[in-house]
């Protein structure tokens, strides 16, 4: 995205692509279902490929202007509402509405108990969609209810297996958001850093380990050499993952970002941290706020 590109503009250009991709993705499928072509499905997997790592790219757009998706909301909450309902983009941004929304700053004693509700919340969704999983038809809402407290009013009368699954998923869905929401407005994102570095260390480790056994395996078979390289990339994954995580949660505070390349750096007293060190990489990007309003105002007029 060029660097005086608005974030609008972008969505649109991306919300117009995945569209196109996802239309063409149906009338592959359609036309595969009828003949079951070689080609056909080739295209069909490229397309998917195009399709995931948009996707992707519209993540990370999001992150690296989270300042800009709260100037939006704080300026633009239309706006911001239509997008939530663009074909192509829309669920993505109705996903991450955790970047955006307004929230009061939390201690760390009251985030701690609204986090632990919402963990014993999600436990009990968990255990009611294995308890699902098991089950064939029809359920009652009433019975449901009873036996998991959180469902009796969500999902009410005779339901099939499969409507009341997607419900206690969605629910889940919005209470991971609302713990993200709490979590990135109070101390404890700090907690959650520290065990994501500490969690890295260890998947770091593994990385290594699974490195030097696909030395070992090499020129040994076909066979040993495809595990030990399959065991390497799935280990190298979890570690993009991690780090992508720790990325993401860095994008979304830029005093904290701040803060930490203030005390890291060559010349700290202390030996810098790998916390300080990731941070040092990062670039906030800042909206100024009068030159990104008229900008804003002239587009959404034209």
């Amino acid at each position: 995205m060029p660097e005086d590109e608005l974030l609008i503009v972008y969505l649109e250009k991306a919300a117009e692509y995945l569209s196109e991709k996802e239309r063409r993705l149906r009338e592959l499928n359609k036309q595969y279902n009828e003949i079951y072509d070689k080609q056909l499905k080739e295209e069909i997997e490229e397309v998917s490929k195009e399709i995931q790592r948009k996707r992707a790219e519209v993540v990370e757009r999001l992150y690296e202007n989270v300042d800009e998706l709260r100037h939006l909301k704080k300026y633009f909450p239309e706006l911001l509402e239509v997008f939530k309902e663009y074909e192509g983009i829309g669920k993505i941004i109705r996903k991450k509405s955790f970047l955006f929304e307004n929230a009061k700053p939390l201690s760390e004693k009251e985030a701690a108990e609204k986090i632990s509700m919402i963990i014993a919340e999600r436990r009990q969704l968990r255990d009611a969609k294995r308890f699902l999983e098991k089950w064939t038809g029809t359920i009652n809402g009433k019975q449901l209810g009873a036996t998991y407290p959180l469902l009796k009013n969500a999902i009410k009368g005779d339901v099939e297996k499969e409507e009341a699954l997607e419900i206690i998923n969605e629910m889940n869905r919005e209470r991971r958001r609302a713990g993200w929401l709490i979590l990135l407005n109070s101390p404890l994102i700090n907690v959650v850093l520290h065990r994501f570095i500490e969690r890295k260390r260890i998947l770091e480790f593994v990385v290594a380990e699974k490195q030097k056994k696909y030395e070992e395996a090499k020129g040994r078979g076909t066979v040993a050499e495809y595990s030990a390289k399959k065991a390497l990339e799935d280990a190298e994954n979890k570690v993009n993952k991690i780090n992508r995580m720790i990325k993401h949660i860095l994008l979304t505070n830029p005093d904290l970002v701040s803060a930490l390349k203030k005390r890291g750096g060559w010349w700290s007293k202390t030996k810098e941290s790998q916390l300080e060190k990731i941070a040092r990489e990062i670039q906030i990007k800042r909206v100024r706020e009068k030159t990104w309003l008229e900008l804003m105002r002239k587009s959404v007029s034209s």
